[in-house]
């Protein structure tokens, strides 16, 4: 592949459709906060766009290779399938992506927003990597999803006008929305993960 053809590789696993969710959560932080507009406030929004969703489903799609493979659902909007021999250059980026924003979280010099940042980038990764692949060990796997989601994002960018002690308690109603949508988006790829030997919430539990 020529650099091109790696960069749009990198923007469809990253899923461009939902570039827009960390980012809008992102902005309802930064809004509710009553914080400026500042140059590293843009910069962070900006990293929860392409990056922030290439650390989140770069990492799942090499992980999730086995119910990738047998999903219909994959290969459209809803994600690549990727080849084994693309794994290790998705991964390198991924891992890439999460230290660009852990970077940019520690150049503020804000605890709050370092925080947030920690919380989505590690939640991001241990979903779908082992050992701990969080995924496959149900309720945590939709509980994570209230951390990548809503609680990180919107952490990072209350961060800029308030402190973690302040965040609005409908900031964690929004989570636990995010986590009950998790829960029920299990059902579209059941019989892919059962396959594939994934133990998800919708496994588990079952679809009813």
């Amino acid at each position: 592949m020529n650099a091109f053809e790696k960069f749009l590789l990198l923007v469809k696993v990253s899923l461009p459709v939902l570039w827009i969710g960390p980012v809008l959560v992102f902005f309802g932080g930064l809004v509710i906060s009553g914080a400026d507009i500042s140059f590293l406030a843009v910069i962070q929004l900006l990293l929860l766009s392409l990056p922030y969703n290439l650390l989140i489903y770069g990492i799942n799609d090499i992980y999730d290779y086995e119910s990738d493979i047998r999903n219909p659902r994959k290969g459209g909007v809803q994600g690549l399938r990727l080849k084994k021999e693309q794994h290790a250059f998705v991964l390198r980026w991924s891992l890439f992506a999460g230290f660009i924003i852990m970077l940019s979280s520690v150049i503020t010099f804000n605890l709050t927003n370092i925080i947030g940042a920690i919380l989505a980038i590690v939640f991001s990764y241990i979903y779908s990597a082992p050992p701990i692949r969080l995924k496959v060990h149900p309720p945590l796997d939709s509980i994570t999803n209230g951390f990548i989601y809503a609680l990180g994002p919107a952490i990072m960018g209350f961060s800029f006008g308030g402190t973690l002690f302040e965040m609005p308690v409908k900031a964690y109603w929004v989570a636990i929305g995010i986590i009950g949508m998790h829960a029920f988006s299990t059902i579209l790829d059941y019989s892919a993960d059962k396959e594939a030997g994934d133990r998800t919430f919708a496994v588990v539990f079952g679809k009813r």
